[in-house]
C-alpha cells in the first residue's frame, strides 16, 4: 500500500533518520510529502454546481529539515504547489512522489531513493527495509478509527540508509538508518486539539513508536496506539491503557507563539519501561502551511524491559 489513494481526503508520506559521514559528523534529518483533496464549489466565483457536479483539486504540500549536530544548527525547507499544481505528483500503483525538487520513489529492488533539498544542503539517500512493515492500531489491522475520522496507518520502522549529503559546497557519503510512515483517509476533526506522535531507536534493535490524540478537553482519544518492534520481527501492539507520555519541558516558539513538549517521558509499566528523550535542539518547529508543528531530533535513554 506504498501507492497513492485518490479517495483518502488527506494522506502523508514520512521518511526520517540519523544520518553519520565517513569523518564522523552527524545530522538528522525528515522529509515529508501531504496530498489533501479540496472541494471547491466555485470557478471564477462562478457556482459550479449551476452547470455541473463539484470538482475535487488535489493540494500538494511538504516540508523538510536537517540537523547539523556540529553545528548544533537547524534547518528546514516548504513546497507547496498553490498556485503551481502541475509541480507534484504521485502515482496510484506504487510510491512514486515528486514536489519540485522533493522526490521519493521505490526501486524494483525494493529500495526506496529519496531525495531533497534544504536551502544550500542537499540529500540523496537509498534506504532498504531491514524488518517487515507493521500495522498500527490497537486492532492490529492498521486502521485508526477515531470519532468522525478514520484512516490507515502503518510503518517501515527500521530502514538501512546509505547515500551522499551536500553541505554547502562538500560532498560526504552517510550511512545510518530510517523511519517510514504512511497514513491516509479522512482525518481531522474540529475535536481534535493535538498530536503526539515519536518513535524511537534502541541499541539493541528495538523499534518503538507511541501515538496519541488530545482532545481539547484535556483528554485522550482511548483508540490512541503504540507498538514495540523486535530485532526478529515479532511485534507488540499497544492500546493507549498500556503506556503513559508525559511532557517533562516545554519549549514556545516566538514567531507563532505555540508552546511544544520537546522533551517526553514514555513509560509501558506492564513492560517495565521508562524512556527520557531529550530534544536535541528546541527550535524544531515546522511551518508548513496549512499545518504548523514541531518534528524534531530527539535522544532517548532509560530502561527498557528492566
Amino acid at each position: 500500500e506504498h501507492r497513492g489513494h485518490t479517495d483518502a481526503q488527506w494522506e502523508w508520506w514520512y521518511f526520517n533518520g540519523h544520518l553519520e559521514t565517513a569523518s564522523g559528523r552527524r545530522f538528522d534529518y525528515f522529509w515529508s510529502f501531504f496530498k489533501v483533496i479540496m472541494d471547491d464549489d466555485t470557478f471564477l466565483g462562478i457556482p459550479v454546481r449551476w452547470v455541473t457536479k463539484p470538482f475535487y483539486i488535489p493540494f500538494f504540500f511538504g516540508g523538510t529539515s536537517l540537523l547539523d549536530h556540529q553545528k548544533k544548527k537547524y534547518a528546514f525547507g516548504v513546497r507547496s504547489t498553490l498556485p503551481f499544481f502541475w509541480m507534484a505528483d504521485y502515482s496510484k500503483e506504487d510510491l512514486n512522489l515528486r514536489l519540485f525538487d522533493y522526490t521519493a520513489r521505490r526501486e524494483k529492488n525494493d529500495t526506496f531513493r529519496v531525495r531533497n533539498s534544504i536551502r544550500t544542503n542537499r540529500l540523496d539517500l537509498q534506504l532498504t527495509p531491514v524488518r517487515p512493515p507493521i500495522l498500527h492500531g490497537y486492532k492490529g489491522n492498521g486502521v485508526l478509527d477515531f470519532p468522525k475520522a478514520r484512516h490507515s496507518y502503518y510503518s517501515l520502522p527500521r530502514l538501512k540508509t546509505t547515500g551522499t549529503i551536500k553541505t554547502g559546497r562538500k560532498v560526504e557519503t552517510v550511512t545510518g538508518t530510517s523511519w517510514m510512515d504512511h497514513q491516509y483517509g479522512f482525518i481531522y476533526s474540529e475535536e481534535f486539539k493535538g498530536w503526539d506522535w515519536m518513535c524511537a531507536h534502541l541499541d539493541s534493535g528495538v523499534d518503538l513508536m507511541f501515538s496519541q490524540v488530545r482532545l481539547f478537553d484535556g483528554k485522550v482519544l482511548p483508540q490512541s496506539c503504540g507498538a514495540v518492534m523486535y530485532p526478529d520481527g515479532r511485534a507488540v501492539l499497544l492500546s493507549k491503557k498500556e503506556f503513559i507520555l508525559k511532557p517533562l519541558r516545554y519549549w514556545k516558539s516566538w514567531l507563532t507563539r505555540i508552546t511544544y513538549g520537546v522533551d517526553w517521558e514514555m513509560e509501558v509499566p506492564g513492560m517495565g519501561t521508562r524512556l527520557i528523550s531529550r530534544a536535541h535542539v528546541d527550535a524544531q518547529q515546522m511551518i508548513l502551511w496549512p499545518m504548523i508543528f514541531w518534528e524534531g531530533s530527539n535522544s532517548v535513554s532509560g530502561v527498557f524491559e528492566g
